[in-house]
């Protein structure tokens, strides 16, 4: 479980470390060309000045649109849905400037867009469920976890002996929860704070 998290985790930290170096992916551009053909792609930069200036503005546009998708699927906040609508309006704007530099621009862009933001944030919001940030369960848990600390540290000020032996119980618990069943765990957490209370 933990692994999981750490690799969910590793994930994102690369996206968000590499994605200003792909940014500068148009540097690898030829200088003042208005067509980039390879073998594998060909590029054309419309009425943009150079394949530079176009695939700066490209990748300007898909970089925000990356960043804003990371920040919601990362967002471990309930109001975290409110992050759609600038992600809405970044994909506008980018399939705006792509039907733009071909020339083709409409009234009915924003109606045409819908057909590829609305897949886009639904499988945005699938995907966080998948990876999990913001979950209910883990919510409370780690609210239940503050919780009992927070009431540990009030009821240790009336019994500092018996609370640095507790305390002691309550560490070693916490570095073993991982090979404890769920059950096990909270009975072993609820019979250490009724030592506390008692």
């Amino acid at each position: 479980m933990m692994d999981r998290e750490l690799s969910k985790d590793v994930i994102v930290i690369f996206l968000v470390i590499a994605s200003p170096f792909g940014f500068f992916l148009y540097l690898l551009s030829p200088n003042d060309a208005q067509i980039w053909s390879t073998k594998y792609f060909v590029i054309d930069a419309g009425y943009f000045e150079d394949i530079q200036n176009f695939l700066w503005i490209f990748n300007y546009k898909l970089l925000v649109i990356l960043l804003i998708s990371i920040w919601f699927l990362t967002c471990k906040n309930w109001w975290r849905l409110v992050v759609l609508i600038p992600l809405s309006f970044e994909i506008y704007k980018f399939l705006s400037f792509i039907n733009d530099r071909n020339n083709y621009f409409s009234d009915l862009d924003f109606n045409i867009s819908l057909f590829i933001i609305i897949p886009y944030c639904l499988s945005l919001f699938t995907l966080s469920k998948l990876f999990g940030y913001y979950s209910k369960k883990n919510n409370s848990k780690s609210e239940l976890h503050n919780e009992i600390n927070n009431q540990m540290n009030e009821l240790s000020r009336f019994r500092k002996k018996e609370f640095k032996y507790i305390d002691k119980e309550f560490k070693a618990l916490k570095t073993h929860k991982d090979y404890l069943e769920s059950k096990e765990y909270l009975s072993r957490l609820i019979r250490l704070r009724d030592k506390l209370s008692s």
